[in-house]
């Protein structure tokens, strides 16, 4: 692959996955989990609002809603071949696919990487890759936290993840939004 490549005319011979297919598939993928994510959040209501009824009606449809996403074949390998392909995107394609996710809120919550499926190394490869990309649309404190949780967690698992870090942060982006770091500089 060449960095000449514009990510609006990116086609399968530059990628596995072109960004066309990238934003239909996150499409499909923030549907499905909207239902989640909405039902979750009227549920945040007292339930001395709701009805026992109303209570039940939202705990099943929660229910049924994370059934559909357990059972959707597609998420991993998506989320595998997205960071894939993240890692050899330049810097100007990079942050047009961070960009592109910001429109899919509902998937952004719910990304998440599959720990049975991977190796250690790869699993925190994948995890760190996919809060580079979250970074810019999430509260720079959780960030701080959610880095120091899995950074803990890994040395805690004898991975060595500095190294990790510092490809990841090689990857992610230089915008300082609020004030308390950029992405690259809370992984290093």
């Amino acid at each position: 692959m060449t960095a000449t490549i514009s990510i609006d005319t990116m086609t399968n011979e530059d990628f596995n996955i072109s960004y066309a297919n990238i934003e239909r598939e996150l499409e499909r993928l923030n549907s499905l989990y909207e239902s989640v994510s909405d039902v979750e959040s009227d549920s945040n209501f007292s339930s001395s609002i709701l009805s026992k009824e109303d209570s039940e009606r939202i705990s099943s449809q929660i229910e049924k809603s994370y059934d559909n996403i357990k059972n959707d074949k597609n998420f991993d390998p998506f989320i595998d071949e997205l960071l894939e392909e993240y890692q050899v995107m330049d810097t100007e394609q990079r942050r047009k696919i961070r960009s592109l996710l910001q429109r899919y809120t509902a998937f952004l919550w719910i990304a998440n990487i599959n720990r049975k499926k991977t190796m250690k190394e790869e699993y925190y490869l994948k995890t760190f890759l996919l809060i580079s990309i979250k970074g810019d649309y999430v509260d720079t404190r959780d960030l701080i936290l959610l880095i120091q949780y899995y950074r803990d967690k890994a040395k805690k698992e004898g991975v060595e993840i500095q190294q990790i870090l510092e490809k990841v942060a090689k990857l992610s982006s230089k915008t300082n939004r609020f004030g308390m770091g950029s992405m690259q500089s809370l992984l290093r």
